[in-house]
Formats: C-alpha cells, structure tokens, sequence
C-alpha cells in the first residue's frame, strides 16, 4: 500500500466522520437499513434451530459485505481521491444512529476496524453488529441460530470496547453520549487515523 493510499484511508475516516455528524441521519441509514432488511429476508429462508445453520447464515452476511468493501478497496485504492471519498462514504453510512444521541462505543468500533482494514473493516464490522443486534435480542427462538453472530459480535467488539473505556477515563467523558460522546470519538478517530498511516509500513 502507497503512502498516498494510507493518507486518503486516514482522510477519508475523518470526512465520514464528519458527514456522519452533519450529514442527515435518515439519508445516511439507508444503507445500513437496506442491510437489516435483506438480512431478515435472508433469515426468513435459512432459519433453523440450529447453531451450524446460524453460523453459514451470520458468515454468509458478513463475509458477503466485508467481500463488497474488499472489492471497493481494490478497485479504489490506486486513486488516492477516490479511496478517500469511497472510505469516507462507508464510515458515513455504517455510523449509528444520531451523533448527538448514540454511545460513543457504537462508533470507535467503526472508526478501529476501518484503519486497521479500510473499506472491508468497516463493511463487515457494521455487518457483524447488525446481525449481532439482530439474533441477539433474548428471543428465545435465536438461542441456537442466533449463537455465532452473538459471539462474532463480542469479538468484534472486544478491542473497540477496551479503547472506549480507556478514552472515556482519560477524557472524563462521563456516560459517553451526547457531547460527552464528542471526546471519545475524536480520540477514536485520531488512533484510527494513525493505524491506517502506519499499518502498511
């Protein structure tokens, strides 16, 4: 990966975060609602009371969208001004919800796995926690099916969870919504910024 490559990742994580904060929230859910709603249909055929059905259905989804952003990546990455406005429309859109009420863990998740694997991470990490969100609800109907996405879902989260924490203690952030979400964000972005430069050397 060239050095220009690393700086339009670093680049576009911060303009997706910044749309993401301005940009309105219906226009930038659509994606990720379009997801939501082909993945219940999804599960509407593949559903069974099964673990191993749940894992092929929750590795289906989300190897499905992280092979979409592989894709992107690939055919992006070799024009610095593309890549960056490819990055940062996948961050815009896998942000969740609206910037002045969402915890601030649902998005340092986002901003990690995109600079440490661009278009693909954030794809496919927005995927694992939407099915996660999905099959994890306590319906007892998913106690089985449901397993591997919860379990994908808490890896994926581990590390994001880990930042999160240290951030909101080194910020005072309080309970980590609102504008007290504000400071761990930025933070989260300044690491994710400063893997996707330093990942590749």
């Amino acid at each position: 990966m060239t050095a220009a490559t690393r700086l339009s990742r670093a680049a576009g994580l911060a303009l997706g975060y910044l749309a993401g904060r301005f940009l309105d929230h219906p226009v930038r859910r659509r994606p990720v609602a379009a997801f939501e709603q082909a993945a219940a249909a999804v599960e509407d055929r593949t559903y069974a009371d099964d673990a191993n059905w749940g894992t092929v259905h929750t590795a289906g989804l989300v190897g499905g969208a992280a092979a979409l952003g592989l894709v992107v990546e690939k055919l992006t990455r070799k024009r610095p001004l593309l890549h960056a406005l490819a990055t940062a429309a996948a961050a815009a859109a896998v942000l969740d919800g609206d910037a002045d009420e969402r915890p601030a863990r649902s998005v340092v998740g986002a901003l990690l796995w995109g600079g440490g694997f661009g278009i693909p991470g954030l794809l496919g990490y927005r995927a694992a926690r939407s099915v996660a969100d999905q099959l994890g609800n306590g319906d007892e109907r998913y106690a089985e099916f449901g397993r591997s996405a919860v379990q994908l879902g808490e890896f994926v989260d581990w590390v994001p969870n880990q930042v999160t924490e240290k951030l909101s203690e080194a910020t005072d952030a309080g309970d980590g919504t609102g504008a007290d979400a504000q400071q761990v964000e930025l933070g989260a972005l300044a690491l994710a910024a400063a893997v996707a430069i330093a990942r590749s050397r």
